[in-house]
């Protein structure tokens, strides 16, 4: 008897270490994966911003102060942007992400350009919201998609490590469930 208790025993040791090891990975690899997820959707909200103060400077350019205004708050939405995308760039190790945001950094770095270009160009017209919408249109299309791709990559990468970590801890119950049933047909 005092075997099969020790049998039982150690059944159950290795459904709790196994169904510890699926947490570990659970806590690291998908908590990593989520935080990643997050940092590009702020990224993408930040972006959205950006370009949408854009558009105020032109509506409410006419006014010195909210022109002012208007376009700080597009440098801030563009900092933004930037400092989330190398935090993300210093903590994410898959070189397909790590090649999309260096990709995206240089079309961010180029619509930047862009913007400022269209801002002189808007001054120089008078403040003519035509002259600086047509000064930057499409400027924002090729780091949106790249933007885009990230998250899409990113999301992708997330699921298949939580799914992965699943069907560890689905596995680890299943073992842990056989091993003590075997140990209890041994000892009957």
């Amino acid at each position: 008897f005092g075997a099969v208790l020790l049998l039982m025993l150690a059944a159950a040791l290795f459904g709790l270490w196994a169904s510890h090891r699926a947490l570990d990975r659970f806590q690291g690899e998908v908590m990593v994966q989520v935080s990643h997820e997050r940092k590009v959707a702020a990224a993408q909200m930040h972006f959205k911003t950006q370009v949408q103060e854009w558009k105020n400077v032109l509506l409410r350019g006419m006014d010195a102060a909210l022109l002012d205004k208007h376009w700080r708050a597009f440098e801030a939405e563009e900092q933004a942007v930037d400092r989330l995308m190398v935090e993300l760039r210093q903590v994410v190790d898959e070189a397909d992400q790590r090649q999309l945001m260096d990709r995206f950094a240089s079309a961010h770095a180029a619509m930047a350009k862009g913007y400022r270009m269209g801002l002189e160009k808007f001054k120089a017209a008078g403040l003519e919201p035509s002259v600086g919408d047509a000064s930057v249109r499409g400027v924002d299309r090729e780091p949106a998609k790249l933007l885009d791709s990230l998250g899409e990559l990113n999301s992708a990468r997330s699921a298949a490590v939580a799914q992965a970590a699943q069907i560890e801890g689905q596995r680890a119950m299943v073992w842990s469930t056989v091993a003590m049933t075997c140990a209890l047909l041994i000892g009957m």
